[in-house]
């Protein structure tokens, strides 16, 4: 028997038999009192005696096996699944715990416990009245919204829907979801309506906010995410922007500088005469002294 156990949760262990969807509300038969999760969010179906097969349900923010974002996926006991900000451990029931299996895993391989990466990517206001100028994303799954629950809370933005925006990580790739906002969610000045993929200095609109998306190691920088306000990025202006315009200056950028201002021909003619009658007073003392004879 297996049963899927809700981590830092309220909620009770729950026994499984046979195919179970997991959402935010009926018919969904796991239900998981979360913004971020969807109505029906994901499938677990029985594979064999000992694994499971999960499937996304074109869900929004999307479903997640150790970290790793999957649409479909074996599912062994002692695996995390993730939706919305709740994760779900599998369990066999009578055998050793999730805990456990994992601690076993470790010990066979003599492999030193995992160490949470540090934060990869960063959100940069840019405009507006939010009170971090830098919010590290540290989660795979980040909630925007003006509700309490969300990662990110936009409290004062009377703009911004209750759950406006989810930002998730693939590996190494961001993006980014419209929640169902009555505003909308905007990357790069375009509203977006489905999953969009988020790159190094793309700005993102949610609400009165503005936003810069900045990742860890891009090419622009060897420090990409500030650590003050003093760090951070400068947009280029409007009037000088070209298109090659982006969170730093390009090599046409430097190119297109104005270049040193040519001396005058009138200059130069100046500098010849005094320089012939130089010479030519210098041969006349040699001719007076006897030195130069013509």
């Amino acid at each position: 028997m297996f049963r899927l156990v809700f981590q830092k949760s309220d909620l009770a262990p729950r026994a499984i038999a046979g195919p179970v969807i997991i959402g935010r509300k009926a018919p969904a038969d796991v239900l998981v009192a979360d913004a971020t999760v969807s109505a029906s969010h994901c499938r677990l179906s029985p594979r064999d005696e000992e694994s499971w097969t999960l499937e996304d349900l074109k869900s929004t923010s999307g479903t997640f096996i150790n970290g790793r974002r999957v649409s479909q996926a074996v599912v062994h006991p002692g695996d995390v699944i993730t939706v919305g900000k709740q994760n779900i451990v599998l369990e066999l029931t009578g055998g050793p715990t999730a805990t456990e299996l994992m601690l076993g895993v470790a010990t066979m391989y003599n492999a030193a416990p995992v160490v949470a990466e540090e934060p990869q990517a960063a959100l940069v206001l840019v405009s507006g009245n939010f009170s971090d100028r830098v919010t590290t994303l540290k989660k795979d799954v980040t909630s925007i919204g003006r509700g309490a629950d969300n990662a990110i809370v936009l409290r004062d933005d009377t703009k911004a829907s209750s759950s406006h925006a989810i930002i998730s990580r693939a590996g190494s790739k961001w993006f980014i979801t419209d929640a169902g906002s009555i505003n909308g969610t905007k990357v790069n000045g375009q509203r977006i309506t489905s999953e969009t993929a988020l790159a190094h200095g793309y700005q993102v609109a949610i609400g009165e906010q503005v936003f810069q998306f900045v990742v860890k190691g891009a090419e622009a920088s060897e420090k990409t995410v500030p650590s003050s306000t003093q760090e951070l990025p400068q947009l280029p202006d409007a009037e000088n922007k070209s298109d090659n315009a982006g969170l730093f200056a390009s090599h046409d950028d430097w190119r297109k500088a104005d270049p040193a201002p040519a001396k005058s021909s009138g200059q130069l003619v100046l500098v010849l005469i005094v320089l012939v009658l130089a010479l030519v007073g210098i041969a006349g003392l040699l001719w007076m002294s006897g030195v130069l004879k013509f």
